[in-house]
This record gives C-alpha cells, structure tokens and sequence, in this order.
C-alpha cells in the first residue's frame, strides 16, 4: 500500500461521521453484503487502526505535528489538546501499609467472589438460607483470530 487513499474520504467532523455511520448501517442492512464478512472486515480494520496508532513512532511523530500548533487549537472540525499523563508505580516503596492494604483488596476480591457462586446457587450450604437469584443478562458477541 503506496498512499491511504481513503484518508481523504474520512469523516471529520460529528456530523460526518454520523452520518456515514448511518450510511454504512444502511448499505450492511441492505442485505447486498454478507454481514458476517462485513463485521470481520470491520474488525481487521478496527484492529489496523489500533496497530498504527499505538506504534510509538506513530504516536511520537503525531504529538510533535500537533504541538507545532500549541497544547491547545482547532483543526479539521475538532478541538486538538495535547495532555499529559503521569501514572505512578507504589508496589516498589516498600510501604508495608500499602502492601498490607493491597493483601486486604486481594482478600476481599476472593472473599466477594466465593460469596457471588454462592449467591448464584440460591442457597447458603451452611445455614439452609435463600436467596433470590442474581439478575443475569445475556449477550452474544463474535471472536475472531485472524490467520
């Protein structure tokens, strides 16, 4: 692939993209296409999007363009702000409060676990009490590994 062609047709602004969203449901309803190979494309695409805008030199390049411009401007029908995070790492201090708190947290999360499967059978085994069910919602969804 010489040129992203298709960079000039992409949607920019909210409008835009709403409406070739509404566009594209229309077309994949229409029942022209095999929607089970459309919603696979869409994924392959989805998942090469991902792939170039995590690469660091993607990402590295993109913020030096952009602050060309300053931390803050318009372009293309959007607000560009370019931020900072800073996300710290506590488990080297060597703080036994905090070590013993994230022990408790590990503790409770197993504790609220064994206690949701007992919840879900609708009986205490210990004390014959009962329980009204958990509510449950189903939905079905699609995976695929692509070769």
């Amino acid at each position: 692939m010489n040129n992203l062609n298709i960079l000039n047709d992409a949607p920019f602004s909210q409008e835009e993209q709403q409406r070739f969203a509404a566009s594209a449901v229309d077309e994949i309803l229409s029942g022209i296409h095999n929607v089970l190979a459309v919603d696979m494309q869409l994924k392959a695409m989805a998942d090469t999007i991902e792939q170039i805008r995590r690469n660091d030199k993607v990402k590295k390049n993109v913020i030096e363009e952009a602050l060309k411009y300053g931390k803050s401007f318009d372009l293309f029908n959007a607000k560009v702000t370019v931020l900072c995070r800073t996300s710290n790492d506590y488990t080297g201090c060597g703080d036994p409060v905090y070590n013993d708190l994230l022990n408790q947290k590990e503790t409770i999360t197993a504790q609220i676990k064994a206690r949701e499967a007992m919840l879900a059978t609708g009986v205490n085994p210990e004390t014959g009490e009962t329980y009204q069910p958990p509510k449950t919602s189903t939905s079905e969804f699609l995976t695929y590994k692509f070769k």
